[in-house]
């Protein structure tokens, strides 16, 4: 997948909420601040355990002209991070999308596939 561009529209359900996600200390080039292990979906009142990658991590540059927040030479990019995850107290997983924006410190649940 080196080399394409994702698009999230190609997820079965968008979400792009807030999340709190826990990492582990790891290579920090692929995981700036860590590696992701679980992460909690407020929104839902669900913690997700990161069972396994769907892909490697990839890094886009976050559109830098559509924010007001922050100034255009701001650093930092957005690391994407498909993965395989399981809410507690369910029998299933499912592959989801999740996103650091480094220039803020955000993590983002962009969405899952059915």
């Amino acid at each position: 997948m080196e080399g394409e561009h994702f698009d999230p529209a190609d997820l079965a359900h968008l979400v792009n909420q807030t999340i709190d996600v826990q990492t582990q200390d790891d290579d920090h080039v692929s995981f700036p601040l860590g590696r992701p292990i679980r992460f909690h979906w407020p929104a839902r009142n669900r913690t997700y355990e990161i069972i396994g990658w769907e892909r490697d991590p990839w890094c886009e540059s976050r559109p830098w002209w559509t924010e007001n927040d922050l100034p255009p030479d701001a650093p930092g990019d957005d690391w994407y991070y498909k993965v395989r995850a399981k809410a507690a107290h369910f029998d299933r997983d499912g592959v989801l999308v999740i996103k650091l924006d480094t220039a803020r410190r955000t993590w983002t649940l962009i969405g899952f596939e059915d």
